[in-house]
């Protein structure tokens, strides 16, 4: 049971959960209602989407993470292949096992919500696994893996549970405030992932740009969602307290730069980038609930 839980890395169903409920909320901004059972269905979609997601990479990065030396509580694969505690044929019927439950449960929301368009979005969000890991896209090692990432959580996820809920038409001023931020939080968490992801010749803005200038990128990226967000509500975002925990990250951030991989440091950097993000997206919901 350890090796299964090890490999699920439950902390990263926070991604999902909250794209997911950032939709739900949208929802409930307009039109002051909420479908609690279809906010436990696209819960469940969620979780099952992760595991597709986790088992997937594993599977698709066993080489690399076997060369990775520095991985961290946020990248380099749950290390189940690599310790040897899970077999590859195992991990890959699991994997295999979430992509029919995944789409089961999509398919099944979509007869629900009597919307195709949830159907769509299902095949979609499996489609941008395989173009991120696998042949011939295999856009993690191409180039344009992070953009395929703030696709699925910043765009997909949160159109499925608005489009769920019975919403017409999405707020993309929201939606695209944010993809810069979820662009950065996705080049933050390949940063421990630098020395190896190099040597596997993988095309990611970390390797590419090396570690200082990708912080600086994600420091600006950051900068753009907060300030998109803060011209959409300036009382909200541009207030004493939210400016002060910006400049508290932009602080802690800029003093973690040095930080290598391997060190301490770098896990606390990794972990301010997606506090951050998280944090922008879970203001965002609060304010919908206002």
């Amino acid at each position: 049971m350890v090796p299964w839980l090890k490999a699920a890395r439950i902390p990263s169903q926070l991604y999902l959960a909250s794209s997911l409920l950032l939709g739900h909320a949208l929802f409930f901004q307009t039109n002051h209602r909420l479908n609690w059972l279809l906010v436990l269905g696209f819960a469940i979609f969620g979780v099952l989407l992760q595991l597709y997601i986790v088992f997937g990479n594993d599977v698709a990065d066993f080489e690399t993470d076997k060369l990775n030396k520095t991985p961290s509580p946020f990248s380099g694969g749950s290390r189940v292949l690599v310790e040897q505690s899970l077999s590859l044929n195992q991990l890959k019927s699991a994997h295999y096992l979430m992509t029919f439950l995944s789409l089961a449960t999509g398919a099944l929301l979509g007869l629900i919500c009597k919307n195709p368009v949830i159907v769509y979005l299902t095949v979609a969000s499996l489609i941008l696994l395989w173009m991120y890991s696998y042949p011939p896209f295999k856009l993690s090692y191409r180039g344009g893996g992070e953009f395929l990432q703030a696709i699925g959580l910043g765009v997909i996820l949160p159109c499925m549970a608005y489009i769920g809920q019975g919403g017409a038409n999405l707020p993309f001023n929201l939606i695209l405030a944010l993809i810069p931020s979820h662009v950065a939080c996705a080049i933050g968490t390949s940063l421990p992932d630098e020395p190896s992801d190099r040597l596997s010749k993988k095309h990611t803005f970390t390797v590419m740009l090396g570690q200082r200038k990708s912080c600086l990128l994600i420091a600006l990226l950051q900068l753009l969602s907060f300030l998109c967000l803060g011209l959409m509500d300036p009382k909200l975002f541009f207030g004493k307290g939210s400016v002060a925990y910006f400049g508290f990250f932009m602080l802690g951030f800029l003093l973690g730069m040095q930080a290598k991989p391997g060190h301490w440091g770098m896990n606390a950097k990794v972990f301010l980038v997606i506090l951050f993000t998280q944090s922008l997206i879970g203001i965002s919901i609060w304010n919908c609930f206002q």
